[in-house]
């Protein structure tokens, strides 16, 4: 019995050795490749650091180039803005591009658009309210103040002495809002304008249409008195 016990364990030995070496072996590969590992993640690093501080160095190398680039593009823009606001005002001033000058914040919706453009024309900013009031008989040609806001830009052009453009706006009421109250209206400030500008025959007729289209308004009555006396009130 005790020789088949220490056969047993020497038999037990024998298998732990064996574990043991394989154990051992297994480790060493495991050792190996981890080595490998660490090279190889090193050398990456190593090249990676590299690159980066050679990206570093030109990137220090362009920042004030772009900084110098950025300061002409800033200077540039500022003198851009200047004659964009200079040829702004010359449009405006020469050519009546008045809806240059409509601001940004100009609401769509036609109660808003009103209210801004009296609000302008209150202030005395005429040619803001006036571009306001285009862009409300554009945009809202069925409103009932449409014909209004023409009669009103009619006038600010009296007043800047634009007697043409004056009467181009009165004359035409007629033709966009035929049934509009304010016809009339139009109609006899276009016969006042051509006398003032010695037009006489033109506003003859033009007194004369108005008698007889609308005589029974005041304005066609008033119309058949100075056609009448237009020798008297145009020389």
């Amino acid at each position: 019995m005790l020789m088949a016990r220490v056969a047993k364990l020497e038999s037990d030995r024998n298998a732990i050795q064996k574990q043991m070496v394989a154990d051992v072996e297994r480790l060493a590969r495991v050792k190996a490749d981890l080595v490998k590992t660490l090279a190889k993640a090193e050398k990456t690093l190593r090249e990676s650091g590299a690159n980066l501080g050679l990206r570093v160095s030109r990137m220090e190398t362009q920042i004030p180039k772009l900084r110098g680039t950025l300061e002409t593009l800033e200077f540039q823009f500022k003198h851009l803005i200047g004659d964009i606001k200079t040829i702004r005002a010359l449009l405006v001033k020469r050519l009546d591009a008045v809806q240059l000058l409509i601001p940004k914040d100009l609401p769509e919706e036609a109660d808003g658009m009103w209210v801004a453009a009296e609000r302008y024309r209150t202030q005395g900013r005429e040619r803001v309210a006036r571009a306001i009031y285009q862009r409300f008989e554009a945009s809202h040609a069925k409103d009932k103040r449409a014909p209004q806001a023409r009669m009103i830009m009619a006038g600010m052009q009296v007043k800047a002495g634009n007697i043409n453009e004056a009467i181009k706006l009165y004359g035409t009421l007629e033709q966009y809002y035929p049934k509009s109250v304010l016809v009339p209206k139009a109609i006899l400030r276009v016969g006042e304008l051509l006398v003032k500008q010695r037009r006489c025959r033109k506003a003859k007729s033009v007194y004369g249409y108005l008698a007889t289209t609308y005589k029974d308004t005041t304005e066609g009555r008033v119309a058949a008195q100075r056609a009448a006396k237009i020798k008297l009130l145009c020389k």
